[in-house]
């Protein structure tokens, strides 16, 4: 039975039982749209028969239904054919239905309503909705509303009091053009509201101005709305709730607009804690152009919630900004398969200079609060342009130009950020900096900035499974700014910065972290955390700087630093008749600004050729409760280096560390160590994979919480990549962590392309993964 059919029998069934509802028919039982309306009563359908009925109506408190043929003959055709037309003399239907009552509009066509200004409000072009007002409208075609002053199509008075319910489903928006003056005011759809829902929205290209959508309610709930081939003025889409928001499934294509963000999605509440759900978030090729004087930080996608945010499969992708950022994402909870790519932000020199002396950034995806798992940022760009103000040249703010920044949250629980890759990322920098009395720049992050908030009872926040690799900059400017003069003023600029906030306890764990291939330098700090640890972390090829950590507590595992490439040794404003600025492979800054015991775990580390100022630099290692720097089960080689160990230049009590068990180019004080003695790394793989000779094999600490995994095929033997017996190897593929090290990412030649023919025959090497182990598994595929 279709459904049709049993709406008309229901109808039939309330007429007969109620004795009240009724199917009142127009123009066959009244000729005039609003005659049948002031004859009904609550609950009544009105049925249009196909025609245009030239009128504006006004609907009272009650519960009516509105409709065509399709409404119950499944004759979509009645929807364009039946239509209420007020032919631009003022609004075209006014709502007062509230309470229990419901004003349903179901499969028909709304044209040439016209919003004008009255003394208490500005009434909308289609449909304005009164205080508590009910509204719902189904299969309906919207054409030709306008307004000089408020909503072209629906406006929900917010000057006496919230409506009540609005549900829209399947609409249909045609050319609602609106007037050229007052374009702030202007909104397609403006809607204060209790409970606000649409299912399903399209329209037809149009050259506004509009702001499409400006949503105020309790709850929100959207599904299915589609925006493409569009101008817009002064906002696209906004969604603000106080309580409950979903939002899923909306796509803007191709699209310009003139200011604030494409689309803004907000839960917002200084009594509740709301809760915003989102999903299928497709921003592409759109443009934004944007007057620094009006509005400022407005990214293509501002998503906030005061509450909980739970943010999945969102996609801005071929965007371009004159100004601000592309992403940001605020709001406790998680934020899931994230895609940003081949993204523009300060494509016009003009837009930066109007006024930003402290504010000027081009972050590609922002996000705070919230834990991060798979997401993607590449391919964008971030321009820096030349800035000067009446009082000078300002810098402060540089380093805002970020292709990530992750940001703990204000309270204590867990953080986690997961799988994420960052790569191919481009910092222009048309700045000149030829002059040295400029400021220190922020020149820090510019492909990673993450930063936690310190609470007592916050668990180690969790920075896993990352790839950072080949964000250029190439003009980079030589420093990095900091709250430490004394300290900061002599750091390089970095690929990844970390800072730990201040005012309490702040723990961080890097796991499975690669950064190479970036031109300013590997992971640097802000702050000093009260414990670090770097579970196989790797900087290859890196400019100036490979890694520095700080902490009252560092704990390093399974380390690689190799071709960090230094630079000419810049001086830092206004330090540069104290220091040079520091450039080395591995930097440990214990507790510099604290008075806590500090305590540091360094071991299976691999610092190799590496061009640098210091293969060392550290900090507070005379400081109270300090036991001295010992770096165990390492390898140091073939670093080309000024000093190998370099203490911070104001500190006169320091203590070289002490290395136990490593292989050294040179003797150092310690016990078990090889000096001189060539680590063999493997003469294919390249370093850090050790040769089946290398004498670092099981030349490592003999304690058992050093020992190598055991691999569970073969006893007694390590599992790959350490070699050998399960005395622990020296180096980043010795010790216990060695195990979880993904040798397809960490190699230093990259594996060939696979054929994509039949092989003519195989030729076997050495055994892999072990070559202590004597049996192999070998998989392959053959194309067919």
């Amino acid at each position: 039975m279709h459904l049709p059919i049993l709406r008309i029998l229901l109808l039939l069934l309330l007429t007969c039982s109620s004795g009240r509802a009724a199917v009142i028919r127009v123009p066959s039982d009244f000729p005039l749209i609003q005659t049948a309306i002031d004859s009904c009563a609550s609950g009544d359908t009105l049925w249009l028969a196909p025609g245009t009925y030239f009128e504006r109506l006004i609907v009272p408190d009650q519960s009516l239904t509105l409709c065509s043929d399709d409404f119950f003959t499944g004759d979509s055709s009645a929807i364009n054919t039946t239509i209420i037309d007020a032919e631009w003399l003022g609004t075209l239907i006014q709502v007062y239905s509230q309470g229990e009552h419901v004003f349903r509009i179901e499969s028909l066509t709304l044209q040439r309503g016209l919003g004008e200004a009255v003394p208490s409000h500005s009434n909308a072009g289609a449909l304005q909705l009164y205080a508590m007002a009910n509204l719902t409208l189904r299969h309906i075609v919207l054409r030709d509303n306008k307004s000089y002053t408020g909503s072209c199509v629906l406006y929900g008075d917010r000057l006496t009091q919230l409506v009540g319910r609005v549900v829209m489903e399947d609409i249909m928006l045609y050319v609602s053009r609106l007037s050229a003056n007052q374009i702030p005011l202007h909104r397609q759809f403006w809607s204060f509201a209790q409970y606000f829902e649409i299912n399903k929205f399209r329209h037809s290209p149009f050259d506004g101005p509009v702001v499409m959508f400006a949503v105020n309610a309790d709850t929100v709930i959207i599904n299915d709305v589609c925006i493409h081939d569009q101008r817009m003025y002064y906002g696209g889409l906004s969604f603000t709730s106080h309580n409950l928001g979903r939002v899923h499934e909306i796509s803007v294509r191709n699209c310009n607009i003139t200011d604030s963000s494409m689309l803004s999605i907000r839960a917002s509440s200084s009594e509740l804690n709301p809760f915003l759900e989102i999903s299928g978030i497709t921003i592409e090729n759109c443009i934004t152009t944007q007057d620094w004087d009006v509005r400022d930080q407005s990214p293509f996608l501002d998503v906030y919630s005061s509450g909980t945010v739970d943010a999945q499969r969102i996609t801005v992708r071929n965007c371009t900004t004159n100004t601000s950022g592309i992403v940001r994402i605020i709001g406790e909870g998680w934020l899931r398969n994230l895609l940003v790519e081949d993204n523009v932000a300060g494509a016009d020199p003009d837009g930066f200079v109007s006024n930003c002396e402290h504010d000027c950034f081009g972050r590609i995806v922002d996000t705070a609060h919230c834990s991060v798992e798979d997401a993607v940022v590449q391919n964008n760009v971030s321009n820096i342009y030349q800035f000067s103000a009446p009082n000078g040249n300002l810098r402060q703010s540089d380093g805002k130009f970020l292709a990530l920044t992750l940001g703990g949250q204000d309270g204590p629980g867990e953080m986690m950020w997961r799988r994420i890759v960052i790569q191919n990322n481009l910092v222009n920098d048309f700045e000149d900096y030829t002059d040295l009395r400029l400021p220190r720049s922020a020149n820090l992050g510019r492909a990673l900035l993450l930063t936690m908030s310190p609470w007592s009872g916050n668990q180690p926040g969790v920075l896993q499974d990352v790839i950072i690799r080949n964000n250029r900059q190439p003009n980079s400017i030589p420093e990095r700014h900091g709250n430490d003069a004394m300290l900061d003023g002599r750091m390089v600029g970095s690929t990844v910065e970390l800072g730990a906030g201040t005012g309490g306890p702040c723990s961080l764990v890097l796991r499975n972290v690669l950064i190479e291939d970036n031109d300013d330098g590997g992971v640097a700090m802000q702050t000093v955390f009260s414990t670090l640890t770097a579970e196989n972390v790797v900087s290859r090829n890196n400019g100036r700087l490979g890694l520095l950590f700080a902490g009252d507590t560092l704990v390093l595992k399974n380390v690689l630093v190799t071709g960090t490439d230094s630079w000419g040794a810049y001086y830092s404003y206004p330090y540069e008749w104290l220091f040079p600025t520091h450039q080395t492979a591995l930097g440990l800054h214990l507790g510099h600004n604290t008075m806590t015991p500090r305590l540091a775990d360094i071991s299976n580390v691999t610092l190799y050729d590496n061009d640098t100022e210091c293969v060392f630099w550290t900090v507070g290692m005379d400081m109270i409760g300090y036991q001295r720097l010992q770096i165990r089960n390492s390898i140091l080689w073939d670093n080309d280096c000024d000093w190998f160990v370099s203490p911070c230049d104001d500190f006169s009590n320091f203590e070289s560390p002490t290395f136990r068990y490593c292989l050294l180019d040179a003797p150092e004080p310690g016990v078990g160590n090889m000096s001189g003695v060539d680590p063999q790394f493997h003469p294919t793989w390249g370093a850090p994979w050790l040769s089946p000779n290398s004498p670092a094999i099981d030349a490592g600490d003999p304690s058992i919480v050093d020992q190598d995994v055991e691999d569970p095929n073969l006893l007694g033997q390590a599992l790959w990549p350490s070699q050998g017996i399960l005395r622990n190897d020296m180096g980043y593929t010795g010790g216990p962590g060695a195990f979880a090290i993904d040798t397809s990412w960490v190699a230093l030649q990259r594996p060939k392309p696979r054929p994509k023919t039949l092989p003519r025959g195989f030729e076997l090497g050495a055994p892999y993964p072990n070559p202590f182990n004597p049996s192999t598994r070998i998989p392959f595929t053959l194309d067919r």
